[in-house]
């Protein structure tokens, strides 16, 4: 399990490459969060970011897919899920705390 990890790495196919050939038979799974969600679009629109200082790359499913397949995986499935920057948006006032309500949707 790779949980929010691999926006972090300076080197994200060298990660997947080893674990692609240390881990043959294993199944693994991973999430990042997605850089092209509707959500990061209304909250740049509001000046704000969610997404960490720390990190170091965004996601798109299209980026995943390509990573994935140049990497030598053949049988993986990308499935989106849901954040909700609970926190910011409790925090956001006035025009700010609609984009962010807006992007929740």
């Amino acid at each position: 399990m790779a949980g929010e990890f691999i926006e972090h790495l300076e080197n994200h196919m060298e990660f997947l490459r080893y674990l692609k050939d240390n881990f043959k038979n294993c199944t693994f799974a991973l999430s990042t969060p997605n850089g092209m969600a509707i959500s990061n679009v209304i909250m740049a629109m509001a000046r704000m970011e969610v997404q960490s200082p720390d990190h170091l790359q965004h996601y798109s499913y299209k980026i995943l897919y390509t990573v994935c397949t140049r990497v030598g995986f053949t049988d993986f499935e990308i499935i989106p899920y849901y954040f909700y920057a609970t926190e910011m948006i409790m925090k956001s006032k006035g025009l700010n705390a609609y984009w962010c309500r807006a992007g929740k949707k």
